[in-house]
């Protein structure tokens, strides 16, 4: 028999696994399986809280937002910076999807200053990924490279192995907007290869989807197809893919 903490701490590591893994769903499951542990760390459910957000962006956006302002609660009164980053984290994603682009880049900054004022205990949720990926969106194309490219060198520091298909994902999809096609397949190719390699699957079907839509502008129709088919297989098998990282309806017009 476990401890409730040591069964708290064991269900959010499962569900961080399988958030990246792309089997969000699953992740959701194991995150309330832990919210049920008979424990009183508010600790522990903080980072409950904000991984389930995370996961939840993939299916239900107002459900990951209540997710995300509990983390938020939690970790602010339990003394988790990591927990309100990654949850302010979320926040700006679901922001971002809604079209509220200011908004989106003002809590990134926020979770990006909540990991300085904590001196890095934060570092490992990488907060920069979220606000690049909105200044991205408001065509601040200069100030998002910079931020990718400091981010991703705080990250090989670290060796957070699963924020490496972001970082490349969240480049490719900058290189798009100012189409820059050679560079967008550079950067999807080596962000799928480590994908593939870490395990980080959920990654997998936007880079692929970018692939393919570099094949279609590019006249490769039967390259196109094929990653078409290869995200359809692994959708099916029960990958699923953030709202704001959907890609796929698109390849298929």
């Amino acid at each position: 028999v476990l401890f409730p903490d040591a069964e708290g701490q064991l269900l959010l590591g499962l569900a961080e696994s399988y958030k990246h893994a792309g089997h969000n769903n699953e992740a959701v499951t194991l995150t309330e399986r832990g919210l049920r542990c008979p424990t009183d760390t508010p600790a522990i459910r903080a980072q409950l809280y904000a991984i389930r957000a995370h996961a939840q962006l993939a299916t239900d956006l107002k459900a990951a937002e209540q997710a995300a302002m509990d983390a938020i609660d939690l970790g602010v009164r339990a003394g988790v910076p990591a927990a309100v980053a990654f949850g302010n984290a979320a926040r700006s994603v679901i922001c971002r999807a809604r079209g509220d682009l200011e908004e989106a880049v003002r809590i990134a900054r926020e979770a990006t200053a909540e990991l300085e004022r904590s001196c890095g205990a934060a570092d490992q949720h990488h907060p920069e990924i979220w606000l690049g990926a909105a200044l991205v969106a408001q065509d601040r194309f200069e100030e998002a490279e910079e931020i990718f490219a400091e981010g991703q060198r705080k990250a090989e520091q670290l060796g957070t192995a699963w924020s490496m298909p972001l970082w490349h994902y969240y480049r490719a999809s900058l290189y798009f907007a100012q189409g820059r096609l050679a560079e967008v397949e550079s950067e999807s190719e080596a962000g799928l290869r480590i994908a593939e390699r870490v395990g980080a699957l959920q990654l997998s079907v936007p880079l692929k989807a970018l692939l393919g839509r570099v094949a279609v502008l590019t006249d490769r129709m039967p390259l196109a197809r094929d990653y078409l088919q290869q995200m359809q297989r692994m959708l099916a098998g029960g990958i699923s893919v953030l709202r704001s990282e959907e890609h796929t309806s698109e390849l298929q017009h």
